[in-house]
């Protein structure tokens, strides 16, 4: 099956809505296999990386205090460029650490000044806590304020 559209149904709730209603999605060539997939699964598969996604955000647990509804909150970041770029999608190309990407997903939607004080906050402590625990990240760090020295970051 084309890597494409298996990380379109994990990850694209749309496409994964239309597969579901028996629309045409994928080639020809590719439906035999899509017709081999078991829909609970996928549906059972879809929930526990979205319960992963939520726990690997737990370093923002303030700001996820304050949300009524964290699975659409979850969802609508999985759907979001900003988590498309994360170290959490599977992608062949540099990625932004999964707290950063979720920062910066969240940070345009608070309007009060110290709701965006207290995710700031809580974006540096878990990125250094991130940064703590590997040295040698396998992501990118876009934001300017993380600096690396010979000492680790700061």
């Amino acid at each position: 099956m084309n890597p494409q559209i298996l990380h379109q149904l994990l990850f694209d709730e749309d496409f994964r809505q239309a597969y579901l209603a028996g629309e045409p999605v994928g080639s020809l060539d590719e439906l035999d296999a899509l017709s081999a997939i078991d829909h609970e699964q996928l549906d059972r598969t879809v929930r526990r990386i979205e319960r992963d996604v939520f726990e690997s955000l737990q370093g923002f647990k303030e700001s996820w205090e304050r949300v009524s509804d964290w699975g659409a909150l979850t969802r609508s970041f999985m759907k979001s460029p900003e988590f498309a770029r994360s170290s959490e999608a599977p992608v062949d190309r540099p990625c932004i650490s999964i707290e950063e990407a979720f920062y910066r997903f969240l940070l345009p939607r608070l309007r009060e000044p110290e709701e965006r004080e207290r995710l700031e906050r809580e974006f540096f402590t878990a990125i250094m806590e991130a940064l703590a625990k590997n040295q040698d990240p396998f992501f990118q760090i876009l934001d300017s304020r993380i600096v690396r020295s010979k000492e680790g970051y700061h």
